[in-house]
């Protein structure tokens, strides 16, 4: 837990969710935050609770002028930027076969679309400034993992992983470290608790994440110490990735495999 008083935050999507629970955690260390959401209600309750401790930033990241306003404000309210993180993506699920046009475009203009565009805008600050920075995406476990009725997901989140490593490439040269956070199934309303239960049983760890789990991640990117990590799509996700947990042991020592 170190001070973070000089740290100047951009959460995208920052009203619920991961997004809001690294507002709080970073509120905690002593930050400077800037919420954008495009939830008014969401924004407003959070700007409430904290005390308008934060900077409430109403927007939609597929729309450039709003992002723009956005990276404008913040630099006059706090003089500048430090961390950027973009949470912010949908994830309906459709077989590929019944998927709309519409459907599609709509989970890559917020996914993918609207992260470019942040993530430019907020690349173009940080070398401005000339002082180094991070920008941090949330992607998922579902950048390098199928799942049936979320191909277009699935496509956002593996597009949003290139992107943060390829600005991770770019932006290198200014001090700028990008990274990306794949968490694995979080808590969340919408998810019924017999998918959770089915989901539980191939985790290591025995429970899905936590928003506050990915939260914890960033921080640890963020901090001081770090001036070597980028380019990398870190797994949040109690082992999961790791391989097939759950399987039966076999005891056969004469069983050969290759």
């Amino acid at each position: 837990m170190g001070d973070y008083s000089d740290k100047r935050i951009l959460v995208m999507g920052g009203a619920s969710g991961i997004g809001r629970a690294t507002v709080e955690r970073f509120l905690g260390l002593g930050a400077k935050i800037a919420v954008f959401d495009i939830n008014k209600e969401l924004l407003q309750a959070i700007e409430a609770k904290f005390s308008k401790k934060i900077l409430p930033l109403y927007g939609d990241v597929r729309n450039k002028s709003d992002i723009d306003l956005a990276v404008e404000l913040m630099v006059k309210t706090f003089g500048g930027i430090d961390v950027f993180v973009y949470s912010v993506g949908i994830f309906p699920n459709r077989l590929i076969v019944d998927m709309s046009e519409n459907e599609w475009d709509t989970v890559m203009d917020i996914n993918v679309k609207g992260a470019f565009l942040s993530c430019q805008a907020i690349a173009k600050q940080l070398i401005t400034q000339g002082t180094g920075g991070h920008i941090i995406t949330i992607s998922s476990g579902s950048y390098q993992s199928g799942r049936v009725g979320s191909g277009h997901y699935c496509a956002s989140k593996g597009a949003l992983a290139m992107l943060t490593k390829v600005l991770a490439i770019e932006l290198a040269p200014y001090g700028i470290l990008v990274n990306s956070i794949a968490p694995g199934l979080i808590e969340n309303p919408v998810i019924s608790e017999e998918y959770k239960q089915q989901y539980v049983q191939r985790v290591p760890m025995g429970r899905i994440g936590r928003p506050d789990d990915v939260s914890s991640a960033i921080e640890m990117i963020v901090s001081s110490n770090n001036t070597f990590i980028t380019g990398q799509v870190i797994s949040v996700d109690g082992g999961i990735s790791a391989g097939a947990f759950g399987l039966p042991f076999s005891s056969n020592k004469d069983s050969v495999g290759i």
